[in-house]
This record gives structure tokens, C-alpha cells and sequence, in this order.
């Protein structure tokens, strides 16, 4: 139902084999990489870990797919023999449309193992590799979580809804389309939640503490099971109207109900709508003495 489609095409279907672990922990054995993406919480992978790492061949690679957890954490919860061919492999979601692949080596894992996983990631996946050092969200969600934060700050201090953040942080910003709040949407506020916390709950620095802390608003509405497109709701829902059209509502805060979208009124928005160049974009934008200008100029300076 997404478009473009997550596949390429319906023959790749015939790769994938739904399995459990119950019935068919043994079929690990006839794995040359082996891919943990459980949910992000440091208890259930070590729990997956410990009862699935004996199933695994000794010449095996293993990683996890972790957004953020020390993935040194992680791998105490495997035998000795396998932790040098363990890493993070972090592959940003959804995998079919973004490039990057950030790769976390610890301590103990083999540079050779790294280096495999570098060559078949780049020649037959197509990825963009960064190395990232093992430390809470890595780099691209220590810098994306905090951007995030940054932007519902200056959100709240101008007075915007989701819907009029999302006009001036996407394509005017140099950014994709879905912007802050959709991306949020689609990521998962669930996961942005424990992203956040990664950070919060393994830092020392105060400034850094309070940075990362995340919105009540946000905490309150992963308690409410509104986690975003997963769960058909979160900043923003679709319905079909009466008329049998889709139609995309948005939270508004006060009620904490689902109102018709307002389009966001903005002439310079207006203006760069039609430039292709990112940069003269940005530049026409921040320069603007528009609220729209003054709010992307504090998100960029910020970041």
C-alpha cells in the first residue's frame, strides 16, 4: 500500500520465509548473517540473544539492528566464540527508500568481520556506509532526535501546529517532504520515545540530559497507543470522508482531537515553491522576515 512499493518486485517475495522461534530456531544454522530487529528495549534482545545465538554457525556474522542501544550492551548477552563477528547494523527505516547504513563495532569485534559487511552492504545492498562509534544513537539519531527536540521547542516559542511546521521544514528546508511531524508519523513515536531515553538514560552531562528529554505530549501519546502510521494515528489520521475521499486530520493539542488540516499561509513559502536549487531555497528562506524565516533560521542555527 506504500508508494513506491517497499519491493522491488513480487519475485523477491520468493526470499522470504516467515518463521518462528518456537518451531524453527535450528533454521538459524543455514545463516551466513544473521539479523536481530526485535524492539528496542535492551531486555528482550539480550532474551533473544541468549536463546537463539547457540543455533548460530561459529563462522556466522550476527549483528543487531539497533537505532540507538550500545550495541556492547548487547552483545554480553552472547557466548564468547560469536562476539567477534558481532556489530550494529543499523539500517535506517524504511530500508528500501533511504541509503544509509550506519556500521558499530565494539571493542571485541574483528575488523575483518566489519569489512565484509562494508563490501556486501555497498556492492549488493547499495548502501551508504558510516562508521559510527559506540555510543548512544550513534550519529545519525543523536543528531536527528536532537533536531527533532530542537524544532518542537521552537515550534511551541512561535506559536505553530504540526501542520505549518511540517510546510517550512521540508522541501523549503533542503528536507523530504514527510518534514518533521510525518517523519515522526512513520518512524514511530514509540521508537523516537526510546531513542530519546537512550540518550537520557546513559549521559552524565546535564545540558546533554535536558536536551534529550522528550515532550510530555510525546510520552502521552505513545501511552494512548497513538504511535504514528503503525497505529493509524498520531500527529496526524486519515479517514475517508463522506464523500469516500481520504482525507488527513491533525491533532490539535488543546482538545487533543483530530481537526481538518489548515493550510499554512506563508509568501515566502509561496515564493521558493517552484525553486529547484536547495540552497537558494534555504537562503530566500532564513533571510525572510516572515515567522516562517525566523523559526527555520533558529532550527538551522540550532543544528
Amino acid at each position: 500500500q506504500i508508494e513506491p512499493s517497499p519491493i522491488y518486485d513480487d519475485t523477491v517475495l520468493e526470499y522470504l520465509t516467515p518463521l518462528n522461534y518456537e518451531d524453527h530456531s535450528t533454521r538459524l544454522a543455514e545463516a551466513d548473517w544473521v539479523i536481530e530487529a526485535v524492539t528496542e528495549d535492551l531486555g528482550i534482545k539480550c532474551e533473544v540473544w541468549s536463546s537463539m545465538a547457540g543455533h548460530v554457525r561459529e563462522d556466522a556474522i550476527v549483528s543487531t539492528n539497533t537505532s540507538g542501544i550500545p550495541v556492547a550492551s548487547i552483545a554480553r548477552s552472547l557466548p564468547e566464540s560469536l562476539r567477534s563477528r558481532f556489530l550494529g547494523t543499523h539500517f535506517f527505516n524504511p530500508p528500501r527508500y533511504l541509503r544509509l547504513l550506519e556500521l558499530i563495532r565494539t571493542k571485541e569485534t574483528d575488523p575483518h568481520v566489519v569489512h565484509v559487511i562494508k563490501e556486501f552492504s555497498e556492492l549488493v545492498l547499495g548502501k551508504g556506509i558510516v562508521f559510527a562509534n559506540d555510543v548512544p544513537n550513534f550519529v545519525g539519531n543523536r543528531i536527528g532526535c536532537y533536531a527533532i527536540l530542537s524544532t518542537i521547542r521552537h515550534m511551541e516559542e512561535f506559536g505553530l501546529d504540526f501542520a505549518a511546521v511540517d510546510a517550512i521544514t521540508g522541501t523549503p528546508m533542503g528536507r523530504p517532504r514527510s518534514a518533521t511531524f510525518r517523519t515522526l508519523d512513520l518512524v514511530g513515536l514509540d521508537v523516537f520515545l526510546s531513542v530519546c531515553r537512550n540518550v537520557t538514560e546513559n549521559v552524565s552531562d546535564p545540558a546533554e540530559k535536558a536536551a534529550f528529554e522528550p515532550p510530555p505530549l510525546i510520552v502521552e501519546m505513545v501511552k494512548k497507543g497513538w504511535f504514528g502510521q503503525k497505529s493509524g494515528q498520531g500527529f496526524y489520521k486519515k479517514i475517508k470522508s463522506d464523500s469516500g475521499k481520504s482525507e488527513i486530520l491533525t491533532l490539535h493539542t488543546d482538545s487533543m482531537e483530530y481537526l481538518p488540516r489548515q493550510r499554512y499561509q506563508s509568501a515566502v513559502l509561496q515564493s521558493i515553491q517552484n525553486q529547484e536549487n536547495p540552497l537558494k531555497r534555504i537562503n530566500t528562506l532564513i533571510s525572510s522576515d516572515e515567522p516562517a524565516g525566523h523559526f527555520a533560521k533558529k532550527v538551522l542555527i540550532d543544528t
